[in-house]
């Protein structure tokens, strides 16, 4: 059963809004999706439309009256499980940490196309993995395997962290450089040096190995 939600796109050009908000449409799930063009269209409705809700929002990052990052604090401060992707039409100046730590979940430029656009909306909106069963998923995998255990993760560079991290959410190389704000050709670069280094086979034994050492540790240095 597909759960739908409620969209509002906050950008300043209509034009975008529209041609957006006519993508989106066609996506499965979706239930209802309203337009601001300003931050003060948006506190608007949150303060007074008594039926207004958000689960997905897209921001413009340079929203009149408000900012991206102003916005972004005001939807959390009356819809906290709502989830919210920046809009903007340069490149992404911002590490996946520093978008985190603001509450954002992600971060889209007009480059991408509308499959890549479905691709980031199911991740964004999809349920926060249970540690419980992603510590029984990595303890069987172990099992599974005959190699030796991998190194241990200081020797890593920040980099190498940061690439290991953006593969637990399922990104591909293109996605990881967005993230990063690197090529993908470098992602792959990375991805190779960390397969070598960590003694694994393959992307997904990476994913496995970042779960184990970094996420189910609580061990992040990013």
């Amino acid at each position: 059963m597909v759960v739908e939600k409620d969209v509002v796109i906050a950008h300043e050009l209509k034009l975008i809004s529209e041609s957006l908000k006519a993508v989106i449409e066609k996506k499965r799930g979706v239930n209802h999706i309203e337009m601001v063009n300003t931050g003060k269209e948006l506190m608007r409705k949150i303060n007074t439309q008594k039926d207004f809700s958000i689960d997905l929002a897209f921001v413009d990052i340079n929203l009149p009256d408000l900012g991206g990052f102003q916005a972004v604090e005001l939807i959390r401060q009356k819809f906290k499980d709502a989830k919210i992707i920046l809009l903007s039409l340069g490149t992404n100046p911002y590490s996946h940490k520093e978008l985190e730590a603001a509450g954002v979940s992600d971060f889209l430029t007009f480059e991408e196309d509308r499959k890549f656009l479905f691709r980031t909306i199911d991740r964004v909106l999809k349920p926060k993995t249970n540690l419980r069963n992603l510590e029984f998923a990595v303890a069987h995998n172990s099992k599974k395997t005959s190699r030796s255990k991998p190194a241990d993760s200081s020797f890593l560079t920040k980099k190498e962290k940061e690439v290991l991290r953006a593969l637990t959410m399922e990104c591909d190389n293109q996605k990881v450089g967005n993230i990063l704000g690197i090529k993908p050709t470098t992602v792959m670069t990375h991805k190779k040096h960390l397969i070598k280094k960590l003694g694994v086979k393959s992307t997904a034994e990476l994913v496995i190995y970042s779960f184990k050492n970094l996420v189910l540790q609580d061990n992040y240095t990013f």
